[in-house]
């Protein structure tokens, strides 16, 4: 007869649980048994994940609770004060993830912003983002409510608001409410102008992205337009 205990291997069960689906198939007390694992080691944590359930209705009321009240069910006070820091945590991932203007984002990062940026404007806009040599963001923002064009004014305000921000590389993007992604010769030639206006000021920019129906173009991983985007001074990032 095996000596091992019931639960032999059930954290290995829910851990691969979570893996495979995150929460989508979690019960309300396999989530907050999972999450005890972190703060009880090495013991049964269904039981008491079912007993915090039951008092408290939720796994969100459970976090909720003072840290006193999560004891009086046996939880070591490192345990409760996990659970407990969990919403506040939640809070400042989103505050961090959205409006931490100093975060270095990757192009997935990057892309994800500006389909929110652009998709939840619903008039056509021309938008800008400017990085310093680490790629640290030091702007975002709308350059112009309107149709892209390739006019001198819509270059010399993005070639202006770069300089001002002292940023080494630029990144442009717009929405075409149209469902084309393929950029049309006006945004190429402005694509080609940009370029050129702000290498005078040894400001590079590394990409032109558009936006439309829920899918966005990269011209600088597009084999038509990477040219454009090429390194022609020693100044910038990699």
């Amino acid at each position: 007869m095996s000596n091992k205990p019931i639960h032999s291997g059930h954290r290995h069960r829910i851990r691969t649980k979570y893996l495979t689906s995150e929460f989508q198939d979690f019960n309300q007390h396999e989530i907050l048994e999972l999450l005890l694992f972190y703060g009880i080691p090495r013991k049964d944590t269904n039981e008491t994940a079912h007993k915090l359930i039951d008092e408290f209705g939720s796994v969100s009321a459970v976090m909720d609770a003072p840290v006193e009240k999560l004891r009086k069910f046996g939880l070591p006070e490192n345990a409760a004060i996990f659970l407990h820091m969990l919403p506040q945590l939640g809070e400042m991932y989103l505050n961090d993830k959205n409006y931490n203007f100093k975060k270095i984002y990757t192009v997935a990062e990057l892309k994800k912003k500006i389909m929110i940026s652009l998709l939840k404007n619903h008039q056509s806009a021309v938008i800008l983002f400017l990085f310093d040599t680490i790629g640290t963001e030091l702007f975002s923002g709308s350059v112009q409510n309107s149709y892209i064009d390739d006019s001198d004014e819509l270059i010399g305000k993005i070639v202006g608001i770069a300089m001002k921000y002292n940023a080494v590389t630029a990144v442009v993007a717009h929405n075409n409410q149209y469902g084309v992604l393929y950029p049309s010769p006006v945004v190429i030639n402005m694509t080609q102008k940009l370029k050129s206006a702000l290498q005078a000021v040894s400001i590079r920019l590394t990409n032109h992205y558009i936006v439309s129906d829920g899918n966005i173009f990269s011209m600088a991983e597009s084999e038509d337009f990477r040219n454009i985007f090429k390194r022609q001074f020693s100044e910038g990032v990699k």
